[in-house]
C-alpha cells in the first residue's frame, strides 16, 4: 500500500472516506492549505480521516541505503530522474510555445486576408457605382441614336434617363404634386417664434459632455421630425449621441464610425449617418441595419432625405452626389460634377420641399441645382460671397424657390417644428432663388 501523495509506503497511514490512503503528516498539511481531498477535490477535514492500525515492528533499511556509497548511488539515481523529468517539461514547454506562435501567425494571416477581401469588395462597389453613374449619363444620348432600331422596354422594368426606377420617379412626382398643393395653402403657425423671441434666446448650460473630450468637435446636428424631443449630434470622434431635449441630457451614444461623423438625416424611424470613411450607415433603434459604401471616394459631407422617406441623397467631398435606396441600403445612381470636384467637392446639400429639385453647395462657394428625375444640372443657383458653404436649406414660404446659404463666415438660422431651435452665429448670409 502506498501514499496517494508521495507514492511511498506511509509510516502513519490514514484513509479518507473515499477510500484513498495517505501519509497522515502530508495529508494534514494539504488539508490546512486547501480543505479539499488531494485526489477527489471534495471538501475534507482532519476529523474525517480514519487511522490504519499497523504493527510496530521496525522496517529493515534497504540494502542500498545501509552504507554511504549506497546512499550516494541512490541520490545519484534520483538526481538523474529529476533531470530527465525537467528535460521532458522543457521539451513540452517549447512545443507549446511553437504551437502558440503558429496559431498567432495563422490568426494574423487570416486578418490580413479578411482586410484585403474587404478592400477589394469596397473597390468593386466603388467601380460598380461609378459604372452606373457613367451609364446613367450616357443613356440619354445612346437612347436617341438607337431610337429607330431599339424597341421600347417594358414599362415595369424601364428606368428613367437619370438612372432611377420608373416607380420611384412616379412616387416622387405624386409626392411633389401633393406637397406643392399643401405648401401653397399652408397657414403660418401662430406659435412660430418671433424675431424678438429669437433675439432673446440664450445658451442653456450643461454639465454633461456631448462626446468624448479626447476628440473634440460636433460636426452635425439634427432633430427628429417625428419626435422633436429627440436630437442627434455627430462628433469628430466618429460617435453619434442621442439627446432627450425634455430631460436635457444624453439618452444614448452609438459608436457609428471609425472616422469623424460628418452628416446626419432622419428618414422616418431610420437615422442615416455619413462619415469621413466614405460610408453611409442606416440605424434603427440604435442598431445598424445597413451600410452603403463605394458611392464616394472622399468623405460624406451631407445627407438629405427625400420627402417620400424611402430614398436619400448623399453629398461627398469628391464632387458627387448619390441617390440611395434606404430599404435596400444601396446607391441607385451617382451624379458627378467635375467643376465641383476641382473646387473641393460639396460641403452641403438639400432637396427642395417638393422633392424634384436638388441643390448642392460646394467649397468653391457655388450652389448648383439638379433635376432629380433626370439628374441633369439645371439653370439657376448662385454664388456665395466667400468660399465654403456650411449649410443650405430651402424656404417653404415667401417664394416657392427661395433657398438660403449659411456660410462659415455668414449667418444661418433653422427652426424645426415643435419649438426646437438651432442657431449658427455668424455675420453674413446670402439668399438665392431657383
Amino acid at each position: 500500500m502506498f501514499c496517494a501523495i508521495s507514492g511511498v509506503t506511509p509510516t502513519e497511514p490514514v484513509i479518507s472516506p473515499a477510500g484513498h490512503l495517505f501519509e497522515k503528516s502530508l495529508v494534514t498539511k494539504a488539508l490546512k492549505e486547501t480543505g479539499q481531498c488531494p485526489v477527489t477535490k471534495q471538501p475534507l477535514s482532519v476529523e474525517d480521516l480514519v487511522a490504519v492500525q499497523t504493527s510496530g515492528a521496525i522496517k529493515p533499511r534497504v540494502a542500498s541505503a545501509a552504507s554511504i556509497p549506497g546512499m550516494l548511488s541512490q541520490f545519484h539515481d534520483e538526481w538523474d530522474a529529476l533531470m530527465l523529468e525537467t528535460h521532458t517539461l522543457r521539451t513540452d514547454l517549447h512545443a507549446s510555445r511553437q504551437e502558440l506562435s503558429h496559431a498567432l501567425y495563422q490568426h494574423d494571416a487570416a486578418c490580413r486576408v479578411i482586410a484585403r477581401v474587404v478592400k477589394e469588395r469596397d473597390e468593386a462597389r466603388s467601380a460598380l457605382a461609378s459604372a452606373r453613374g457613367a451609364a446613367a449619363q450616357s443613356a440619354p444620348a445612346s437612347g436617341k441614336r438607337g431610337a429607330d432600331v431599339m424597341e421600347p422596354e417594358d414599362e415595369d422594368t424601364k428606368r428613367a434617363k437619370g438612372g432611377l426606377p420608373a416607380e420611384t420617379v412616379e412616387a416622387m412626382v405624386a409626392k411633389s404634386k401633393l406637397l406643392s398643393k399643401q405648401r401653397k395653402t399652408r397657414v403660418i403657425s401662430k406659435t412660430l417664434a418671433t424675431v424678438e423671441e429669437i433675439a432673446a434666446f440664450g445658451d442653456k448650460p450643461t454639465s454633461t459632455p456631448c462626446h468624448p473630450t479626447k476628440c473634440k468637435g460636433i460636426l452635425a446636428i439634427v432633430v427628429n421630425p417625428e419626435d422633436t424631443n429627440v436630437l442627434v449630434t455627430a462628433g469628430a470622434d466618429g460617435s453619434v449621441a442621442v439627446f432627450d431635449v425634455g430631460k436635457g441630457k444624453r439618452s444614448s451614444q452609438i459608436a457609428a464610425h471609425k472616422k469623424r461623423a460628418k452628416a446626419l438625416a432622419w428618414a422616418g424611424d431610420a437615422l442615416l449617418t455619413g462619415s469621413a470613411d466614405a460610408s453611409i450607415k442606416i440605424w434603427r433603434d440604435g442598431t445598424c441595419v445597413g451600410t452603403v459604401a463605394g458611392t464616394h471616394v472622399g468623405e460624406v459631407s451631407a445627407i438629405s432625405t427625400h420627402p417620400i422617406k424611402s430614398h436619400a441623397a448623399t453629398f461627398g467631398a469628391d464632387g458627387a452626389w448619390g441617390f440611395v435606396d434606404i430599404a435596400l441600403a444601396e446607391t441607385v445612381s451617382v451624379a458627378r460634377d467635375d467643376d465641383a470636384a476641382a473646387g473641393g467637392g460639396f460641403s452641403c446639400g438639400s432637396f427642395h420641399p417638393d422633392g424634384l429639385i436638388l441643390a448642392a453647395g460646394g467649397n468653391d462657394a457655388t450652389v448648383r441645382l439638379w433635376d432629380v428625375k433626370t439628374q441633369k444640372k439645371s439653370r439657376g443657383g448662385g454664388r456665395a460671397r466667400r468660399r465654403g458653404q456650411l449649410a443650405l436649406l430651402f424656404r417653404k414660404r415667401v417664394l416657392p424657390g427661395d433657398f438660403g446659404v449659411g456660410q462659415r463666415e455668414g449667418l444661418g438660422f433653422a427652426q424645426a417644428e415643435g419649438g426646437v431651435f438651432v442657431r449658427v452665429s455668424r455675420r453674413h448670409a446670402q439668399r438665392g432663388r431657383v
